[in-house]
């Protein structure tokens, strides 16, 4: 499923969910509130928006069991270092997931791939 929102006049987001690893998903893992509301285009990086800097940033969220990012790693740069730490560091802030649950209902932590589109 791809989802693209609009952020503002000059700033279009598109976040492309890619993934969803685990161990038992007798209930997947999702995103809770929606990835449009974590980044905006007050974000953008202002070292990349002054070089005009744009590009795709794929990233593997480590997701513990309560929902919550514990680590971010780049799987694939946008070509630019202020757009890709930009993304790690308010993604680990801002994220929040639904975990999923084995069989018994236990939570289990997860790792979730999207990649998030920086454009100018």
């Amino acid at each position: 499923m791809v989802r693209r929102w609009l952020l503002g006049a000059s700033l279009l987001s598109v976040w492309l969910p890619m993934a969803v690893s685990g161990q038992d998903q007798a209930v997947q893992g999702a995103p809770r509130g929606g990835p449009a509301r974590w980044l905006s285009d007050l974000d953008y990086p202002a070292d990349a928006k002054r070089v005009g800097a744009q590009g795709s940033v794929s990233v593997a969220l480590s997701v513990d069991a309560a929902g919550y990012v514990t680590a971010c790693r780049v799987i694939a740069s946008s070509g630019n270092d202020a757009l890709d730490r930009m993304t790690c560091t308010l993604l680990q802030r801002r994220a929040r997931f639904t975990v999923p649950k084995d069989a018994a209902g236990a939570p289990q932590p997860f790792t979730y791939e999207m990649t998030k589109v920086w454009k100018l």
